[in-house]
This record gives C-alpha cells, sequence and structure tokens, in this order.
C-alpha cells in the first residue's frame, strides 16, 4: 500500500463543491431530475466542437468531435455478447452520431477475468486510452505515472446533471481518486442511499390481530410475539416473527437493520463520538442486539433452521407463508420471488414497508455502504481526456432526460444500455423517479415524470396498477396476474426508496467510513476475523454461548488483526 491511497482532496474538493453547491441547497437527493435547470439536455450543441474551449468560454458538455476522434478502452463481456458484438452496436452508433467519438475496443473478457486482465495490461504498460480500474490500481497507475490528471476535464467537461448525480451522496469517492489535490479517477458511484434497509411486515396479519404499527421496539415486539403464536394464517401451522439467515450481514434477511435498532453498527466502520474510526460489531450496543435475539430465538420467533438457511431458502419461507416480518433494501422481496410469488399465489396477502424503529426515544439510524470501486481513468498522454466525461454526460441524459430523441428511437437504445462504455447505477436515477412517480400519483401533477421517458413508463405502468390492481391488463388487454404482481412489487420497492428519502433528510444514515479502501492487515486477517465474528455471534443467538461470549469475542477479535486494522484505517482517514 502507498501514502497515497490516504491523502485527502483539497484543492480539488474546494473547486467541486462550488460546483455542485447550487444543487445541493436545492435540497439532499435530487440526483437525476430531469427538470433540473442547466442539465445536459440543454447543452447539447451538436455538430460543433468545443473540445477546445477559447478562454473564457465555456465548454460543452455533449460538444460533437468535428472530425471525430477515436478513443480506444478496455471492457467486461455482457453476458450472451462477443467481442463483435461490444465494438458493433447501438450504443457505439450514438457515440459516434451525437459526440463524434469511434469507440472501438483493444480487448474484451468475461466479467471475472476482467480484473486478472487490467493487472496484466498496467504490467505491461500497453494501455488502451481508457479503460474502468478498480481503487488498488487506480492507484498503482498513479504511482507509475501511467494515468492523466482529470481535474480540469471534470470541472468543465462534467454536465451539472452528472456533478449532481455523482456527489448527490458526499465527496468520499472523489476523495479516493485525489492525491495532490489532482482528481486522477472518475468514480462510477453505486448510490450509498440505495443500500439503506427498510423494515417489512406482513401487514394483513397485523391488521387482522389487531396489532400497532411498528413505531417502536416494543411495538415490533409485540408483532413479532403476536406472529409466533397467535395462529395468523388460521391454519394451525407454526409461523416465526422474524426471518435471518446464517450469513447474518446479507441485503434482506440480515441482523444488521435488527442490531440498528439499538443503535449497534455491525459489519461497518462508523466514527465515534471522538471522531475515530471504530468497528460497529464490537461496540457494547451490539452486545445488547446479540441478547434480543437471543431471547426471540429461545422464544420460538426466530425458525431454528436459520443457521443453515441462505437468503434463497430465507425468499421460499415468505412464499410459504411461514414468516410475518424481516428486514432488507429494496428488491429483497424480490429474493427467489418472496413477496412478489406471495402476491400472485395468495391475493389475500399484503406485505408493508415501514422505517427501522427504534429501542428508545432516539431515532434509529441504518447502515449504509459507499460500494464505489470502480473508476475511469484515461492513459497519460492522451490527447482528450475529456471524451470519457462526455460519454458519462451523454448517458446520464438518456436515463435521466429530457431526452432529445423520440421516444421508440429511445426505446430501442436504452433495451441495449448494457452496451454503454460507462454505466454507473446513478443512470437510473432510482430513487429520483420513485419520488417523482409518487408525487406523480398524489397530486397528478406529471410535470416532472413527463421529461423523462423512464419516468414516463414506470409511472404509466404504476397508475394502472393502482387503478386496476390484479385485474390489470397488459396491452392485448388480457387480464394477467404475473404483470400485475411486478407492479405489486415495483410499488414495495418505490415505499423503500422513499423510506431512505426520509433517512437522509432527517439525519438518519450511518455511513461505513471504509469504502473501497483495504488495508495491508485487512488483506492478510480479514477473513480469519469475518469467520470469528459470524461464527461467535450465531453460538449467542441460538443459545449455545451466554452473552458474555460476547466480551470475549472482543478481545480476540483485536488481537488477531482488529486492533492493527483498526489503527490503519484511522491513519488512512486523517492523512
Amino acid at each position: 500500500m502507498t501514502d497515497r491511497w490516504s491523502r485527502r482532496a483539497f484543492a480539488v474538493l474546494a473547486s467541486l463543491l462550488l460546483v455542485i453547491a447550487t444543487a445541493c441547497s436545492s435540497g439532499g437527493n435530487n440526483a437525476g431530475t430531469a427538470d433540473q435547470p442547466g442539465n445536459a439536455g440543454n447543452n447539447e450543441s451538436a455538430g460543433e466542437d468545443r473540445t477546445a474551449a477559447e478562454p473564457g468560454e465555456p465548454a460543452d458538455p455533449l460538444g460533437k468531435y468535428d472530425p471525430p476522434i477515436e478513443v480506444v478502452a478496455v471492457r467486461d463481456l455482457m453476458a450472451g455478447s462477443t467481442e463483435a458484438d461490444m465494438n458493433d452496436n447501438i450504443i457505439n452508433q450514438y457515440y459516434e452520431k451525437d459526440l463524434g467519438i469511434k469507440l472501438k475496443y483493444k480487448w474484451t473478457v468475461i466479467g471475472d477475468q476482467y480484473e486478472q486482465r487490467v493487472n496484466l495490461t498496467l504490467a505491461s504498460g500497453d494501455l488502451p486510452d481508457m479503460m474502468v480500474v478498480n481503487l488498488r490500481q487506480l492507484h498503482q497507475m498513479i504511482d507509475a505515472g501511467q494515468v492523466e490528471d482529470l481535474t480540469a476535464a471534470w470541472e468543465n467537461y462534467a454536465s451539472d446533471d452528472l456533478k449532481q448525480s455523482l456527489t448527490a451522496n458526499g465527496m468520499d469517492s472523489f476523495e479516493m481518486a485525489t492525491v495532490d489535490g489532482k482528481l486522477y479517477g472518475i468514480p462510477l458511484i453505486t448510490p450509498m442511499v440505495d443500500t439503506a434497509h427498510a423494515l417489512f411486515i406482513r401487514e394483513d396479519w397485523r391488521q387482522k390481530l389487531g396489532l400497532p404499527e411498528p413505531k417502536t421496539y416494543e411495538d415490533l415486539e409485540k408483532i413479532m410475539y403476536a406472529f409466533a403464536t397467535q395462529d395468523p394464517t388460521g391454519t394451525g401451522k407454526k409461523t416465526y416473527g422474524l426471518n435471518i439467515t446464517k450469513d447474518l450481514y446479507t441485503n434482506g434477511f440480515d441482523i444488521t437493520s435488527f442490531a440498528n435498532m439499538f443503535h449497534a453498527y455491525p459489519n461497518a466502520w462508523i466514527e465515534d463520538e471522538s471522531g475515530n474510526i471504530v468497528y460497529g460489531s464490537v461496540q457494547p450496543e451490539m452486545k445488547e442486539a446479540l441478547a434480543a435475539l437471543q431471547k426471540l430465538y429461545k422464544d420460538g420467533l426466530i425458525d431454528k433452521e436459520f443457521t443453515v438457511r441462505d437468503e434463497g431458502k430465507a425468499g421460499e419461507a415468505v412464499i410459504k407463508e411461514q414468516v410475518g416480518a424481516f428486514f432488507g433494501v429494496q428488491w429483497t422481496h424480490w429474493i427467489s420471488g418472496a413477496g412478489v410469488d406471495l402476491y400472485k399465489k395468495n391475493l389475500e396477502s399484503d406485505w408493508k414497508v415501514y422505517p427501522i424503529p427504534s429501542i428508545d426515544g432516539t431515532p434509529a439510524k441504518v447502515n449504509v455502504y459507499n460500494n464505489t470501486n470502480s473508476f475511469l481513468v484515461v492513459r497519460k498522454g492522451f490527447e482528450h481526456p475529456e471524451a470519457g466525461i462526455k460519454m458519462l454526460n451523454w448517458i446520464h441524459l438518456m436515463g435521466h432526460g429530457p431526452q432529445p430523441i423520440p421516444y421508440e428511437e429511445w426505446q430501442e437504445l436504452w433495451a441495449n444500455w448494457g452496451y454503454a462504455f460507462l454505466r454507473p447505477e446513478t443512470i437510473h436515477a432510482n430513487m429520483q423517479r420513485w419520488l417523482n412517480t409518487f408525487e406523480a400519483l398524489e397530486t397528478g401533477d406529471t410535470s416532472k415524470v413527463e421529461k423523462n421517458y423512464l419516468n414516463k413508463e414506470q409511472y404509466e405502468d404504476i397508475k394502472a396498477f393502482v387503478e386496476q390492481g390484479d385485474k390489470m391488463r397488459k396491452s392485448n388487454k388480457e387480464e394477467d396476474k404475473e404483470w400485475a404482481k411486478v407492479r405489486w412489487g415495483w410499488m414495495l420497492s418505490g415505499r423503500v426508496f422513499q423510506i431512505a428519502d426520509e433517512y437522509e433528510k432527517n439525519g438518519r444514515l450511518m455511513i461505513d467510513k471504509r469504502g473501497a479502501y483495504v488495508s495491508p492487515a485487512m488483506l492478510e486477517k480479514q477473513a480469519t476475523l469475518s469467520k470469528l465474528e459470524q461464527s461467535t455471534f450465531t453460538r449467542i443467538i441460538t443459545g449455545e454461548s451466554s452473552i458474555d461470549e460476547f466480551d470475549k469475542f472482543v478481545k480476540e477479535w483485536e488481537n488477531l488483526g482488529g486492533k492493527e486494522i483498526t489503527q490503519e484505517l484511522n491513519e488512512w482517514a486523517k492523512k
């Protein structure tokens, strides 16, 4: 590891914060809104080359190179595609038509081979003009002098929409790509708020049993006990109050969110009151959360089979109507069909999502993760370092709108968005689309959704489901429960996004401070520590070990490398 991994980017951050200040002042999470002033769509200038703007003249985020330029890149293969497909497809055709960029791939490989092939490319020095690398590879290139400084290209050519989208959840990812005030990689962001969890409750059971909404942990406890003891199905079959898996920390059916109710933040590196980074799983609050889980297990609210159950099996338990509550991200009810297949099977069933409650009067914060570990880099000396940023501007415009092409043309293009060289998750503007959709449903004002084809499609489907429910008809006028169940699932996903937006606005996010950084000791010792944590916590939950085993675990964790990793992370953060 090099000290450059950890240097903070004060010079570039100052300039970056200036360009997004206006966007941030309009609200914390407007990434990708189609109606923001100054978005990429308003900057388009087809046929005009502003790649070398005159002094004092603004660069054009979507200015077309004339004559066209050639850009050589590398990438992973799309499933079912060939290298020929990657070089000749509708997206590449639009790059040349709209931007004057002829994109060619030096090589393509199957996804799981990509990292290794990039390593070989870096070692050989035979670099493409642009490529996507991980954080370790980025800093390896910086140290070797192989990568172009993108500070000016980002400041001058990134559209307002792109800047807002990639910085909506803060500047951490840009800091990771910055050394001595120079930005060397554009982070291809995975939005942190999209990883926020909510509480899923079998709502028809709750109402049938006359139970309160889960506004506090005490409310939730009443619900879980009733689900496990009062035969909510009316069949006499055993049901459980909480659905968890053997993995403990997952996208769904996890104990992370349960612990959050006790102000514990397992599987995350958090900042304590002194400003130091500490590991959430070894903090005292975690002991209280484990004690509560141990009691639920002992009282029969958690299925004893959870110790051999993965996410898929947990989803199947939902379909079988064996469980009435779980925590998870906005797609948890899609795992193994879970809620969506249950909806089709039993139209009387209903799930509702709630914010995570708290054990006391202090609102619970929820773990969210900066999973960004992909960065666009440009080889040192390439004449047009801004070309990749223009491609990012373009794909965000096609996702966010207002799209400058007819709907039918856009439909074909967007069906092939996976061919895009650069495709961060921000191009979908998931949360903002849902906020726009629900606002339109509630107010009747469709002005926001009308400006974005993707948003308009979603809104029209959801509106039809709200009006028709399981009688929803496809374009051929035939009823289709499969069609309806998908829209039901979309509705539930959208509600989780609404809750995540509330978390963010109310300061209820606990951000993992590690991000994509991996310390030397972590490389060597993290696997052992993770195994120790999972086995210890499982034994405590099942009662095989007493709750006092937690204190022994903390000391063992520190001695086996946890203390060393903590020190390295703090040194990294301070630098």
